[in-house]
């Protein structure tokens, strides 16, 4: 039984420690191993999941969010840890410190992206202030995660106080004496953030499950504790997560354990602090960045069309996107969505919507009207800013008597 167990821990130390090295994730200062490893990763996961049919023979690897690719990549992942951890027991059979070895890499890693979302929280850089195209497009027609993301990014205080919680977490994974602590509140931050996932279909299902997985690893003790102080009714000791490495002295752990923590404050708050970014909702927006009504359209064949009238040709809305994006609302709700390059020494916007579709406008704007006109068309469009932060969704205010 002794051995079973070995082997057990064995198999899930090389599990949580190769699905770490092999997941690509975007680190600001640490290196993204997953990214460097991609070319073989790609190559066996692809091998791996034809020989076993689970991928189509047409398949080109690819190893994002919940991808087929990730989901192969993992189980390939966990048939070689139990090879692994097979092989390491006849060669060994006396189990040595690999639970410990366990405990503190899921313990440290689990805080290190605990750190790094909760800041993301916090700053309200993960939960943002929904883009006007999201505001006015028809709530029917949103999928269930960006009607998730866009309803939380519109409330300051749950982004602050679920990173807070999160961070909290984080740190108290980081002292052996708080681990167990840490390692239960974790457990209920990683299975809301997977019910979430779950519930409304966000692409993170594998990575939250995995730090769940994480989260249970490092609690086990403290709740196995919890279990019999209150249904046992016996006594118990405060957990104390024993040291990584015992041979070194209390200064040189000291030591190494404060340049751990001052690294992953770094990763987890570099990008902040280099942007000035603490807090999303008021960083400064691109240029003409915004939701305009359509007031006036001429279309390429030199017509007037009339704002809501036509067959779903004319434009409703533009809206003007953070991240590069100029979109037309048609008047049947259609978006039509284009990549935006600015020039402005030129007042031009070169927009692309497919491979060969590349249109440039020059611009103007005055007061609170664009004017649009086509380079190479007769078309043009006149639009007057509307302004989306005034609506209900967004300029909101907590009541606190309900006949309000």
């Amino acid at each position: 039984m002794k051995t079973l167990h070995a082997a057990a821990y064995r198999a899930l130390l090389l599990f949580v420690v190769l699905f770490v090295l092999l997941l690509p994730f975007p680190f600001s200062l640490l290196p993204d191993t997953g990214s460097l490893l991609l070319p073989f990763t790609a190559a066996a996961t692809e091998a791996f999941g034809k020989m076993l049919g689970l991928l189509p023979e047409n398949y080109e690897a690819f190893l994002g969010s919940d991808s087929a690719g990730m989901y192969v990549l993992t189980l390939l992942t966990a048939v070689c840890s139990i090879i692994g951890a097979a092989v390491w027991t006849l060669v060994n059979r006396n189990p040595e410190r690999e639970l410990v070895w366990l405990r503190s890499f899921s313990a440290y890693y689990l805080a290190l992206l605990l750190l790094i979302y909760g800041f993301d929280k916090v700053f309200k850089h993960q939960f943002y202030l929904p883009e006007p195209n999201t505001l006015y497009s028809p709530l029917g027609q949103l999928q269930p995660d960006l009607l998730f993301w866009s309803t939380a990014g519109t409330s300051w205080s749950y982004s602050f106080f679920t990173g807070l919680v999160e961070v909290l977490a984080a740190l108290l994974l980081l002292f052996g004496r708080t681990r167990g602590l840490g390692g239960l509140l974790a457990v209920g931050v990683m299975l809301h953030v997977s019910l979430i996932n779950f519930g409304f279909d966000v692409s993170v299902k594998l990575l939250s499950l995995f730090l769940l997985l994480l989260a249970v690893i490092v609690a086990w003790p403290a709740a196995r504790q919890l279990g019999t102080l209150f249904f046992r009714q016996q006594a118990v000791q405060p957990h104390t997560a024993p040291a990584l490495f015992p041979k070194l002295g209390g200064k040189w752990r000291l030591a190494l354990k404060t340049l751990l923590i001052a690294l992953f404050l770094c990763e987890s708050l570099y990008a902040f602090v280099r942007y000035n970014g603490f807090n999303d909702d008021e960083v400064s927006r691109p240029l003409l960045h915004g939701a305009y009504e359509v007031t006036l359209q001429i279309n390429e064949n030199n017509e007037l069309v009339l704002p809501l009238h036509g067959n779903g040709q004319s434009i409703r809305r533009i809206f003007v996107h953070r991240r590069g994006h100029l979109i037309f609302q048609m008047n049947n709700e259609q978006m039509i969505d284009h990549t935006l390059v600015y020039d402005t020494m030129l007042h031009q916007l070169h927009l692309q919507r497919a491979q060969h579709l590349h249109s440039v406008w020059n611009y103007e704007f005055h007061y609170d009207t664009l004017f649009l006109k086509n380079n190479s068309t007769p078309e043009e469009i006149r639009a007057k800013m509307v302004n989306w932060k005034e609506l209900p969704l967004i300029k909101r205010e907590t009541q606190w008597v309900s006949e309000e």
